[in-house]
């Protein structure tokens, strides 16, 4: 989405009176926990520009909002997910997306591969997603590999934590999901999102749903929903 500023900078208000449309850009900054002046130069306010840049004042560049999402992160959201056509990635790409949406704060994402992934990922985060193809009416071997390899690692450990689950099929999808759903169900963790099923032929416009489920996702977890 665009940066709080350009709607702002858009909008009657800022064209009509800049001083307010600059007081309620400030306070939008406080509520959010971010500075409102530079680091490095105190008497510097932070303007509306130089927030949707990354930047403090026209004479130095630090990425100010970016070093204070990522100190101040106390949430972690894990996306696990598997592809083969690459198809499931750039389903995969818009729920990073959408997780880290810039309105959203304290929310670290962290991806991996599903053959990559680990126990210890499962265990040190706050919520995850999982997303796989279909792969003859049921998941994908990269995905059981992974469950296979945290389960007993995981298991009593991770009760309650939130998930959700997205899958690419070329049929109808449901034995993919239900597998994954039994597995998880030893786990006894939450699915807090109905699974995002792709069947069919791919559609592109359907990705915004993608985008959608990592930003409700991390939302969540940013204000303790789940």
């Amino acid at each position: 989405g665009r940066s709080y500023y350009h709607a702002l900078h858009a909008s009657r208000l800022f064209r009509d009176n800049p001083q307010r449309a600059q007081r309620r850009f400030k306070r939008r900054v406080r509520r959010s926990g971010m500075r409102d002046s530079c680091g490095c130069c105190p008497d510097t306010d932070l303007t509306p520009r130089a927030f949707a840049r990354g930047r403090t004042c026209g004479n130095r560049l630090r990425p100010h909002r970016q070093a204070d999402r990522t100190m101040t992160a106390s949430k972690t959201l894990l996306i696990v997910y598997h592809s083969q056509s690459g198809n499931t990635s750039r389903m995969a790409d818009a729920v990073i997306r959408g997780a880290n949406s810039p309105d959203i704060e304290g929310v670290e994402v962290r991806v991996r591969p599903a053959l990559e992934a680990s126990s210890e990922d499962l265990l040190d985060c706050d919520g995850f997603i999982l997303g796989t193809p279909e792969n003859f009416g049921y998941m994908s071997g990269a995905m059981k590999y992974f469950l296979d390899r945290v389960y007993y690692d995981c298991v009593e450990a991770v009760d309650a934590k939130p998930y959700a689950l997205f899958v690419r099929a070329g049929n109808d999808g449901s034995g993919a999901i239900n597998s994954i759903q039994r597995i998880l169900t030893g786990l006894k963790v939450r699915e807090v999102q109905t699974p995002l099923l792709m069947a069919g032929e791919f559609d592109a416009a359907r990705l915004v749903e993608c985008e959608e489920l990592g930003m409700t996702m991390a939302a969540g977890l940013e204000a303790g929903l789940f």
